[in-house]
């Protein structure tokens, strides 16, 4: 993997939050770049997929619309926070220009207050398309941030820089106790927490579902005929660290019968469980125009025929390329189109529509 210094590319670099706070450790991280708008930047940096990461924005100016105060009620429209998670979870933060002053009827604070009240170190002036033409040209990388008088001093050797994919990051920020949201939904829902971001939850209890929440590598098997569905949600880091959660997942697809539904890391689990291989690709891959065959009428969705989606696919669709043709027809390819408990017909119709 590649390494890079991101120092200022550009006369009026600055930090705009303490980056020599940050222990040595943890001053080399990889990096993606986001095009955001509005409070996408907090979400982004919020979200608990891009923990150990720094992000470089490519959007001109960020923190215009500053941070919202990020607490909301438990109850059948909300999940605790109004981000992506209750703090930052990205390591770092490159900016080409950010807001000292915004204005957002929502916003309580800046973003650079925001990132010194949570210890994340930031540097704005830096030419973020450069750095972005970068990351294009040889993919992920591993980097740090320069400021100072460390800017003249020679770069880490290669083995000197962190790299968190070599780490369970999954299993750091994954929820540690069982909890549940929306109880009285009228479809029950398992979601394993691989780094889920709340707008996951967020959407299923909006939809009445009633979501139980368990750790990563929790066995599901002993509980699942308690629930209609299982889902398996997004991550940082290496999948191949939640070897674990894959093995007891090749259980349930070969015993259950009910929906099961992945997305991002959840749904690489998925692959894993059912025999594919998982490894990482130069770009960021946004899994747009997925063809997948629907096995079961549902509202607008009709049996037989073949929707291109986007960012997530229904397991019910994987064996049909995970299974050799000699092998009989795995369960969780006629969960949908079994029997659908009460209310999962219509909540696969809503999945459909704001997934894919």
């Amino acid at each position: 993997m590649e390494s890079l210094s991101v120092h200022p590319l550009a006369s009026s670099a600055r930090p705009f939050s303490p980056p020599l706070s940050l222990p040595v450790s943890f001053s080399t991280f990889s990096l993606e770049e986001q095009l955001l708008t509005r409070f996408a930047d907090t979400e982004s940096m919020t979200d608990p997929s891009y923990r150990g990461q720094i992000l470089v924005f490519t959007t001109p100016m960020i923190g215009n619309y500053g941070v919202p105060h990020n607490e909301a009620p438990f109850d059948s429209q909300d999940v605790g926070v109004v981000l992506e998670s209750k703090g930052i979870q990205c390591a770092g933060v490159v900016v080409g220009d950010v807001a000292d002053r915004f204005s957002h009827y929502q916003a309580v604070e800046s973003l650079a207050s925001w990132c010194k009240r949570h210890n994340v170190p930031g540097i704005t002036g830096v030419d973020t398309r450069a750095v972005t033409t970068l990351l294009r040209d040889q993919g992920t990388t591993l980097g740090r941030l320069v400021v100072g008088d460390d800017v003249a001093l020679p770069p880490p050797q290669a083995h000197e820089y962190w790299d968190p994919t070599l780490e369970n990051l999954v299993d750091q920020i994954s929820t540690k106790e069982i909890y549940t949201l929306n109880p009285t939904g009228d479809v029950k829902i398992a979601l394993l927490d691989f780094g889920a971001k709340a707008n996951i939850t967020r959407s299923l209890v909006r939809r009445n579902a009633a979501v139980t929440v368990f750790p990563w590598n929790y066995d599901f098997n002993s509980v699942r005929d308690q629930f209609d569905g299982l889902f398996l949600s997004n991550g940082p880091g290496d999948p191949k660290q939640c070897m674990e959660a894959a093995l007891k997942l090749r259980k349930t697809i070969q015993e259950w019968d009910k929906p099961i539904f992945g997305i991002c890391m959840g749904h690489q689990i998925i692959g894993m469980a059912a025999g594919l291989d998982a490894y990482r690709m130069t770009f960021g891959n946004r899994g747009h125009n997925q063809p997948v065959l629907a096995l079961a009428s549902s509202g607008s969705i009709k049996a037989g025929r073949v929707y291109v989606t986007r960012y997530v696919t229904l397991l019910s669709c994987l064996p049909l390329v995970a299974y050799p043709s000699s092998q009989p027809k795995s369960p969780v390819c006629s969960a949908v189109a079994g029997s659908i408990p009460s209310g999962m017909g219509a909540l696969l119709h809503q999945l459909q529509r704001l997934l894919c």
